[in-house]
């Protein structure tokens, strides 16, 4: 049995959340057993590890933010050896063989990992860091990482535009969707009776309330949409964040500026074993961020037969078949979000094909088997490179990386 330590910087439930929990149950009955640690705060996802029998560790995690204030990062530099010690016990504890760190600034679990000589994989799922910070972790993760993973082929694009640096070690992981929980044929009345919507249309969008998600422009689109089909519903569901306050209480007051209160309903977390049932009630899905990776609420949508409008941002267009299984949006554009969905509601049959078309997709490319399989084959990778004495590498001529490659022919 190998024993991999996922560790994650944010407690809260998110697509990586999701992932890693998906991932740990399916693959322990391929021989991987799957520790993850966690920051102490919000206990939700602890519970739903706990749920599913996944050993959980919770300790005072501090991320490095994209903030100048001084008590932030003085915070972050008290914490950070305590940090590396004790990932450095769960390993000897655990009896680990791989470290799966998320995220580009976590060098705590690398160095934890280095200090511990196991298996590397250094996982990042973003395409929206700094060019400083790029510059300054970027040797870090090639020098210290024996597999390194993306969220889409637009990650790996955006850190690693020569990807001979990190050749034979970059691999592209597709966060998972579960085909069979979010089959389209499945029954959800009980989301459309709660929403009291009735056979009116019902558009919706799932996010944390956060910078970035792009709900205001969903808002801005609401009347424009509205005076085509004044009938329709639409749904904001996600986390309030209480350090993101202001954020949706600006979203709240501009509903009500618009004179769409009626019409518009903020629900708040759901709980992810919900979630099918809702997404499944949704006439169209919007997805309106700003920037993504590989955004988990546009594959559970596609793999419920709902017609997706995304905005064409990061690897969006790897979920996304534009005509094809929905239609994709510049970021920040209410015009091309109300004339996309006006489109689709005046097109309800071109509008299921489109629906059908990509839960077929999702099948075919996103599911949690394919998933857990690309996890076992990267820790894989990983256990070799960390057993092998690796010679140095030497400059020569740019060349593709195999494994990123053959995800791009795949797809």
């Amino acid at each position: 049995m190998t024993t991999v330590l996922n560790v994650l910087f944010e407690e809260r439930i998110g697509g990586p959340q999701l992932r890693v929990l998906q991932v740990a149950e399916q693959a322990l009955r391929l021989g991987f057993r799957t520790i993850v640690a966690i920051p102490k705060g919000d206990p939700m996802f602890a519970k739903l590890l706990d749920e599913r029998g996944i050993p959980c560790e919770q300790l005072e995690l501090v991320r490095l933010r994209h903030t100048q204030n001084l008590l932030t990062h003085a915070r972050f530099a008290a914490h950070w050896w305590p940090n590396v010690s004790a990932l450095r016990t769960i390993i000897r504890k655990h009896r680990v063989d791989v470290v799966h760190t998320n995220g580009l600034l976590h060098l705590q679990a690398a160095i934890a990992a280095r200090l511990e000589n196991v298996a590397l994989v250094w996982h990042l799922n973003d395409v929206n860091s700094a060019l400083h910070l790029k510059t300054i972790f970027l040797p870090i993760v090639r020098s210290l990482s024996h597999q390194v993973a993306v969220a889409a082929r637009a990650v790996g694009r955006f850190y690693f535009p020569d990807p001979w640096q990190v050749e034979n070690r970059l691999q592209v992981l597709y966060a998972p969707v579960d085909v069979e929980r979010f089959n389209p044929g499945k029954n959800g009345d009980t989301a459309r009776h709660e929403f009291g919507t009735g056979g009116d249309p019902l558009i919706g969008t799932v996010a944390n309330l956060s910078p970035g998600k792009g709900c205001e422009f969903l808002i801005e689109a609401i009347p424009l949409i509205r005076r085509h089909f004044p009938q329709a519903r639409f749904v904001i569901v996600g986390e309030m964040l209480a350090n993101r306050e202001s954020y949706w209480q600006s979203l709240i007051q501009r509903v009500d500026e618009l004179a769409q209160a009626t019409h518009v309903r903020f629900v708040g977390r759901i709980d992810a074993q919900d979630m099918p049932c809702l997404m499944r009630e949704f006439t169209i899905y919007v997805h309106p961020s700003e920037f993504e990776a590989c955004p988990m609420a546009v594959l559970e949508a596609s793999a419920s037969g709902v017609p997706v409008i995304a905005t064409d941002v990061g690897g969006t267009n790897e979920i996304v078949v534009h005509g094809e299984t929905g239609f994709l949006v510049r970021p920040r554009s209410p015009q091309e979000i109300s004339d996309s969905v006006i489109r689709l509601l005046n097109e309800p049959a071109a509008a299921h094909a489109l629906g059908e078309a990509g839960a077929a997709r999702m099948k075919a490319l996103f599911s949690l088997e394919r998933c857990v399989e690309a996890h076992v084959r990267v820790y894989t990778a990983a256990l070799q490179g960390c057993r092998e004495a690796r010679p140095a590498r030497v400059a020569g001529p740019p060349s593709r990386s195999r494994a990123l490659h053959n995800e791009q022919e795949e797809s």
